[in-house]
């Protein structure tokens, strides 16, 4: 079988000659390597990588004899036939099948593909990586976007903000409302105007100012004397510095380490020993002992509660007999209600803002063990605790009947005076 085997040369101004060489044989193979009929001087060519054989019918039957298959008509595939005008592409060079010329029975064109023809290819097979390259713009969507964001991100609420009525409908509607606008949920202290954000924000798109703040919070005192203490960190501080909203139902007081710090670590020096705290520079590792204060009574008779610092032997005169040791028990305490494992936040609660800590309460926080019931008649009925008047009270037989045992009132009489230890 004769194989017309026609070379095209490219040279100098766009002309081109034609060199043409017979192979004998049933198959035409293309590669590589030097035993190929059809040589290709390329890298990305492999030794042996295509055949082509002619069929009954005047068809060709391309074969890849690698794993990665052959370009043929633009497509990469393993095996098809194809007619004549059909191309293969290998590497940088394009081959056509021709149509039987005469004296031969099959025939194959050869054309090396220069830099400006491999770029064109190149494009011409590349995936569209862009809108332009698309039927589709980008300018219309893009508008029909920044309408929509327009109209129900800013218009719609806006005019809610504006009128209460469609506000208050936009809120019970999935449209958005003003709440479209907040970042996140309000402190639990100032759920109760939640829905009322000029409250607070009484400029649109500023900041909250301080004026805002000091129209609920004027008696609220500062921080600190800026007057006393004359620091830049002082004087320019702004109530958002420390405090900010939109930060969840506690979220209002900032609770990290460097809020303190920034201030405290060298407070001694800035303040030129103004302060008489210490300095504090790491709350779990550079922090002076904290200060409690403790029951107390003058001379008069007036509650005028003692400052000191913590130490193990230090005593309260409350007349409460109280020990640490007994009720922070790992295993646990018998009560009332079954056992039950008390630890420090049982009884030291903070309060809702979270500057200071809640008084213990006892009704709160520990008569769930220590009922006060004195009548096995009425096991319901309880001395009123901390109102000793009210021990001795006699109204009527009903009464002296549930009244509190005699002696009753001096043991309690008693008590007072006694010396608790705390912490032990």
């Amino acid at each position: 079988m004769r194989w017309l085997i026609r070379r095209v040369l490219k040279k100098g101004k766009g002309a081109i000659s034609y060199e043409e060489d017979t192979h004998f044989g049933e198959v035409l193979t293309i590669g590589r390597a030097a035993d190929q009929a059809i040589f290709l001087p390329d890298l990305r060519a492999a030794l042996n990588h295509a055949r082509i054989t002619l069929l009954s019918n005047g068809e060709y039957k391309i074969e890849s004899l690698i794993l990665a298959g052959i370009r043929v008509n633009g497509e990469i595939v393993y095996t098809t036939t194809a007619g004549a005008d059909a191309t293969i592409e290998i590497g940088n060079t394009r081959l056509t099948l021709l149509p039987p010329p005469e004296g031969y029975e099959g025939g194959v064109e050869v054309m090396t593909l220069d830099k400006g023809e491999q770029k064109a290819e190149k494009e011409k097979r590349a995936k569209p990586t862009r809108l332009a390259q698309t039927s589709l713009r980008k300018r219309w969507p893009a508008w029909a976007l920044f309408v929509s964001i327009l109209l129900f991100g800013l218009a719609l609420p806006m005019f809610g903000h504006f009128n209460p009525s469609v506000g208050n409908f936009l809120r019970q509607s999935p449209l958005p409302s003003t709440l479209s606008w907040n970042p996140g949920t309000i402190d639990a202290a100032h759920h109760f105007f939640a829905a009322d954000c000029t409250k607070c924000h009484q400029t649109p798109f500023r900041t909250v100012r301080d004026n805002a703040c000091l129209a609920c919070h004027a008696n609220t005192a500062a921080h600190a004397d800026a007057v006393k203490f004359n620091m830049p960190e002082l004087g320019n501080a702004e109530c958002r510095s420390c405090h900010q909203d939109h930060q969840g139902l506690r979220g209002l007081i900032r609770r990290d380490q460097r809020l303190c710090a920034d201030c405290h670590a060298n407070l001694k020096a800035n303040t030129k020993n103004a302060s008489s705290f210490d300095d504090v520079k790491d709350f779990g590792k550079a922090h002076p002992e904290f200060k409690l204060n403790l029951p107390n009574w003058d001379a008069n008779g007036k509650f005028v509660p003692q400052r000191v610092s913590y130490a193990p032997n230090l005593k309260e005169n409350s007349g409460l007999k109280f020990n640490h040791e007994k009720h922070l028990k790992a295993d646990g305490l018998n009560t009332p209600k079954g056992r039950r494992t008390l630890d420090c936040a049982s009884c030291h609660v903070p309060e809702p803002g979270g500057a200071k800590m809640r008084p213990v309460n006892f009704e709160a926080m520990c008569h769930d063990c220590h009922t006060l019931g004195f009548d096995t008649l009425a096991p319901a009925r309880e001395v009123q605790h901390g109102k000793r008047r009210r021990l001795s009270r006699r109204e009527g037989a009903d009464d002296r009947a549930r009244a509190p045992p005699p002696g009753f009132a001096a043991v309690v009489a008693a008590g007072k005076g006694r010396g608790a230890r705390v912490g032990t």
